[in-house]
């Protein structure tokens, strides 16, 4: 009895420190915590901060955050949410991509005019205020990254920090839905979204509104 007690009291104090849930998958993905240890993700997990995410090839995950931020994770992709504090007064999200591509639904943090909501991408930050973003990191380090509606049809906008860039590109903002800011090299460079990436918006859409 001692030791059922002690399960269930654990797995509710687990269950309590989580940042989120796996809303959606298809294919594998992992979790794996400070100790290198390893799960399965599956849907309707927790997860937490501090853990790496990892999707493998032919895969992609979706996420759910406790403040509505959803976040889709293609293949091949590394994301570790190193604070999340879903308070009133000191709102924020702090995450990191290491390699691949993500699609972010922001959610209450970001939309909060005292929420600090950061994602960092190779040498660049990424500020987000209430909005969605696409983020692709190759393995050649060239970032991608545009600005697209939300669910309810509002535009926000990212601020980019490029650390080490010459000073014409220190701090980038991003207001346009219709534009792709593509880091490498040493510069920026504009460009128009493609058809193929307005395609991958609209089924990014289709999972947003399933979430």
């Amino acid at each position: 009895k001692v030791l059922i007690l002690f399960l269930v009291t654990f797995s509710l104090k687990a269950d309590e420190n989580n940042i989120g849930i796996v809303s959606e998958i298809k294919g594998e993905a992992v979790a794996i915590n400070d100790d290198l240890e390893e799960r399965d993700l599956n849907v309707f997990d927790s997860i937490f901060s501090n853990e790496e995410i990892f999707t493998t090839e032919n895969s992609s995950i979706t996420l759910q955050f406790n403040d509505d931020t959803t976040i889709i994770m293609k293949e091949l992709t590394s994301l570790v949410v190193s604070e999340f504090q879903n308070s009133k007064l000191d709102p924020k999200f702090k995450s990191k991509v290491s390699k691949g591509e993500i699609v972010v639904e922001t959610g209450s943090i970001a939309k909060n005019k005292t929420g600090e909501m950061e994602v960092i991408v190779n040498t660049s930050s990424l500020g987000l205020r209430g909005t969605r973003v696409n983020v692709a990191l190759s393995s050649e380090g060239k970032l991608d990254i545009s600005l697209g509606e939300d669910n309810f049809g509002n535009v926000g906008q990212i601020k980019i920090i490029n650390n080490g860039m010459p000073d014409i590109y220190e701090q980038q903002t991003i207001f346009s839905t219709d534009e792709v800011f593509t880091i490498s090299d040493y510069e920026v460079i504009k460009r128009e979204k493609s058809t193929e990436e307005q395609n991958e918006e609209k089924l990014s859409n289709e999972t947003f509104v399933n979430n």
